[in-house]
């Protein structure tokens, strides 16, 4: 009999006007747990859930085509006949802190749907699906799609980079995009990064606590963290990097619209996170966070994941969903 677990999600279900949060969706990595059913309580605390992929494939015959991450652009050709397609979008999370002690974790994805972006039949659109910020010695590297990079240590993996973006492109334009969650700080437990697309206009949100990077906006990337050494603002598309080097490192920001500005140093090992990046979200559509209830999530894409009582890990990918 597979195994299940049960997991309780808090709904802050963009209640936007809020500015940046340490992330609601974090996850506990779990490479052992099956199949999972979530149960969803808008009650329920906030913490770490433990929990594994699921079975999100459609049913054998729908008109669908689910895009995971490769770190490449891909095609949708239109299909003869098809003017309107859905449109889902999860952005990539930022990775965590690699405090020993438990650390913070990265900024969440945003999760973007349109019920009807108008296409013609036979084109080609392009698909980016942002890749999950990295935690590593020598360089925590941004995720595909725009996420910044976190620090650069040669023997320390001390922050995390940003998330990368989702996109629908029409060449060189931008059809419909989801934020990416930024990378963690380090050495406080409070200092995540910020969530995509966190504000009520789908501006990015900031990281918390001292040198905090703060998240992109719907005309400009994100402002840096300030500190004793200055991050690095967002810009079209990409997160700003973190300080790099053997300064310590900071959280890189998160791609989206505009990305997130990565951390600043404050002092001794204070190192800020990175702002998450913005939305492009035509009208007619909607946007919350990655981890909100929906048949065609995964369980894990756009969620950030915390290890308890150690250091915190990888972001989780992103994913697109379209429909016709």
């Amino acid at each position: 009999m597979a195994r299940e677990a049960a997991i309780f999600l808090a709904l802050s279900v963009v209640s936007l006007g809020c500015g940046a949060r340490t992330n609601p969706w974090a996850v506990r990595a779990d490479e052992d747990a099956g199949p999972i059913e979530v149960e969803v309580s808008a009650d329920a605390p906030v913490h770490p859930a433990e929990v594994a992929p699921v079975d999100a494939s459609p049913p054998t015959g729908e008109r669908v085509r689910v895009f995971s991450h490769t770190g490449a652009e891909q095609s949708f050709v239109v299909p003869a006949g098809v003017t309107s397609i859905d449109v889902k979008l999860w952005g990539a999370a930022g990775a965590g802190s690699g405090d020993a002690r438990g650390g913070p974790g990265g900024g969440a994805g945003a999760f973007v749907v349109h019920p009807g972006i108008v296409v013609s039949p036979g084109e080609t659109l392009t698909v980016i699906v942002g890749g999950g910020g990295r935690l590593a010695v020598g360089l925590s590297a941004g995720g595909f799609g725009g996420g910044g990079n976190g620090s650069s240590h040669p023997m320390y993996a001390w922050t995390g980079g940003g998330g990368g973006r989702p996109a629908l492109r029409r060449g060189a334009s931008e059809l419909i995009t989801a934020g990416g969650g930024g990378g963690s700080g380090y050495y406080d437990e409070d200092s995540s990064g910020g969530n995509g697309c966190a504000r009520s206009d789908g501006a990015g949100g900031d990281a918390t606590r001292d040198g905090a990077g703060h998240g992109g906006t719907l005309t400009a990337g994100g402002a840096p963290g300030v500190g004793a050494l200055m991050g690095e603002a967002g810009s079209a598309f990409q997160g700003g990097n973190g300080i790099g080097g053997t300064a310590g490192g900071t959280g890189g920001g998160g791609g989206g619209l505009f990305g997130g500005g990565s951390g600043g140093h404050t002092w001794g090992s204070i190192a800020g996170g990175g702002g998450g990046g913005s939305c492009l979200v035509p009208k007619g559509g909607t946007f919350t966070l990655a981890g909100a209830p929906d048949p065609d999530w995964d369980g894990v894409a756009g969620r950030p994941v915390l290890r308890e009582g150690a250091s915190a890990g990888d972001g989780n990918h992103g994913r697109v969903v379209i429909r016709w």
